[in-house]
C-alpha cells in the first residue's frame, strides 16, 4: 500500500511543476521542457493543466495540499483516507467543467 503522504508528496511535486511555469510566458511543450526539464510529454501535460486552473487555481491547490499534509500529520481526527477524499474533492472542484461531452452516465440517466 501506498501510504497518503507518499500519494500527497506526488501532487504537491506536480502543482509545483505548474507553479514554476507561472508568469514565465510558457506557451509550448518544449517551452514547458526547458523550464521544467524530463519528457515532453510530462511537460506537456502540466502545461495543459496549469492552463487549465490558471495563477490562481495552482495557488489554491498549494493551499489545499498544505491543509492535506496538515490534517495527514494530526491536525484533525480524521482518518487518513477522508483526508485524501476530501483533499482530491477540493482539486477536482477547481477545474472548470468542460463543456458539450455527455459520459455515458449522463446519456444512461
Amino acid at each position: 500500500d501506498t501510504h497518503p503522504l507518499q500519494v500527497l508528496a506526488l501532487l504537491a511535486n506536480r502543482y509545483a511543476q505548474m507553479m514554476k511555469l507561472d508568469g514565465r510566458g510558457v506557451r509550448s511543450a518544449a517551452d514547458a521542457v526547458a523550464l521544467l526539464g524530463g519528457k515532453e510529454f510530462t511537460a506537456r501535460k502540466v502545461l495543459e493543466q496549469y492552463q487549465r486552473l490558471g495563477s490562481s487555481g495552482v495557488a489554491r491547490a498549494m493551499s489545499h495540499l498544505a491543509a492535506a499534509d496538515v490534517d495527514l500529520r494530526g491536525g484533525k481526527e480524521w482518518p487518513d483516507v477522508l483526508v485524501m477524499e476530501v483533499l482530491v474533492g477540493r482539486l477536482c472542484q477547481l477545474v472548470p467543467a468542460r463543456g458539450g461531452r455527455v459520459t455515458s452516465r449522463r446519456a444512461s440517466s
